[in-house]
């Protein structure tokens, strides 16, 4: 039986695949090469490195030279206990719990659901045709007649982010992680906003909790 032209392009799409590694390696191989007659030149094999002498080995390391116009606090080696992996790992990947605030929606089916739903159907339209105060005002007023709803809420963030209102989407994300501690575009728009604020162990925990969430989700 001949093989197929799916088959037959899916072979070759694997030749030249492997083709192109290994013609990307040759360059490599070849300078590494060269790099290692040059030291074998330079370098005598017969003379041993010499080993470092004990006041050298027990000095501090150097102090790191800051940028022009940076204190050199903000470059200053962060001293802590050491930890084991195990330890890091932990840290890393087991946020603290965050409560969980409890919002009231409307009444399922009731006529405050539906114009909320109408007024978010059209914040978001607006929204993609660049309208950003408009749409604003529509996820403003769904949100007043839904305050529980967390895709509301992501969508305000967004908006404010796309228009440049930094304080306000971080405001807006912050809201959508209280109430659902586990959406992911929370946890990462928080996470990175904590990053910039100079908090390394929140942004560990948030941005841990978010790897976690994209394993769950077989994108990591």
């Amino acid at each position: 039986m001949r093989p197929s032209a799916v088959a037959r392009r899916s072979h070759r799409l694997r030749v030249l695949t492997h083709a192109w590694v290994v013609l990307a390696a040759v360059p490599c191989v070849l300078v590494g090469r060269a790099f290692a007659d040059a030291a074998a030149v330079l370098v005598p094999s017969a003379q041993a490195p010499s080993a470092p002498s004990a006041s050298a080995a027990q000095s501090p390391p150097p102090a790191l030279a800051p940028p022009p116009g940076i204190p050199p606090s903000r470059v200053a080696l962060l001293q802590r206990p050491p930890m084991t992996l195990v330890a890091v790992l932990r840290e890393i990947t087991e946020p603290n719990p965050v409560p969980v605030a409890v919002v009231v929606g409307p009444t399922p089916g009731s006529a405050t659901e539906s114009e909320a739903l109408r007024r978010y159907v059209r914040g978001k339209q607006r929204a993609m045709d660049g309208q950003y105060a408009r749409a604003a005002d529509d996820i403003d007023a769904a949100l007043r007649l839904d305050p529980s709803s967390t895709a509301l809420r992501a969508t305000r963030a967004r908006i404010a982010g796309a228009a440049g209102d930094l304080p306000r989407a971080k405001t807006e994300w912050e809201a959508v992680l209280a109430q659902d501690p586990t959406d992911l575009q929370a946890l990462i728009s928080v996470g990175v906003a904590a990053f910039d604020a100079g908090q390394p162990s929140r942004t560990a925990a948030l941005l841990g909790a978010a790897w976690i969430r994209l394993r769950l989700e077989g994108f990591a």
